[in-house]
């Protein structure tokens, strides 16, 4: 199961105006690809969609001065966005180094396998969940502004997200630096290394010139310890999408 995030305007984002991260590898790697949605998923009219948002908006703005927070709203229309898949195994790995570094444990490839993930997450307590930042990394929306809770919120076309803000997210990001790895984080690094491969592997090799290259099927190698490696990748995702949002001026959406 792969995860998008995905930062631009609301109305492009449901309109799918936008190329997915897998439509982008495809068509990098002459790869042949098809976009399939779920009943009721597919895109939805841009200037509907327009108009959704800006009743959504409206909105928004009422509920952040009811709830004491600050809010500013977005250029609906502005075409710049950015997208990037998560990979469900790499949001899993953050989770637990989030839960670990919360209740102080220190540990290596403690967890070789996804029922150990699963199993471990589950056991988290209500106070874990809220507190060791959780909570907001499984938000769906994330808007510019400042308040500190999770909210479930209408998304502006009849369906139902939880919602925070962009900095709510910076602070969760900072405080997993801070604890996981001492203010040493390189989310730049992490996100262009990758998540960890498994399997085959496509290997992609570049000739003398640039338009040329071959793609061929190799077996993955795997890390030390799969489990950072992939905690760092999500952690590289988050990071990327968040400085592209704070940078325009724009919300997140969290798109499985």
């Amino acid at each position: 199961m792969g995860l998008d995030l995905y930062s631009g305007s609301l109305s492009k984002f449901y309109a799918r105006e936008y190329e997915t991260p897998q439509a982008r590898f495809a068509k990098e790697n002459n790869l042949p690809h098809q976009t399939l949605y779920a009943e009721g998923g597919g895109p939805l009219d841009r200037e509907k969609a327009k108009q959704a948002i800006s009743v959504f908006l409206k909105n928004l703005s009422e509920y952040f001065v009811q709830s004491n927070g600050e809010f500013t709203s977005w250029d609906e229309t502005k075409d710049l966005y950015l997208t990037e898949q998560l990979h469900e195994e790499c949001f899993k790995a953050l989770q637990v180094m989030c839960l670990s570094a919360y209740r102080k444990e220190d540990f290596v490839g403690a967890f070789d396998d996804a029922e150990k993930i699963d199993s471990f997450l589950s056991m988290k307590s209500r106070e874990e969940y809220f507190e060791s930042g959780h909570a907001v990394l499984e938000c769906q929306l994330f808007v510019p502004g400042i308040h500190d809770q999770c909210t479930p919120a209408d998304d502006g076309i009849g369906g139902r997200v939880i919602m925070t803000t962009t900095s709510n997210l910076r602070q969760i990001l900072d405080m997993m630096n801070s604890k996981i790895w001492g203010n040493n984080a390189q989310p730049k690094k992490w996100f262009e290394r990758g998540p960890v491969a498994r399997g085959k592997v496509m290997e992609v090799k570049r000739g003398f010139l640039p338009w040329k290259k071959t793609v061929k099927e190799v077996d993955a190698v795997l890390p030390a310890n799969p489990l950072m490696r992939n905690a760092e990748y999500a952690f590289g995702v988050f990071s990327t999408l968040l400085s592209f949002a704070e940078k325009h001026h724009l919300p997140i959406r969290q798109d499985s």
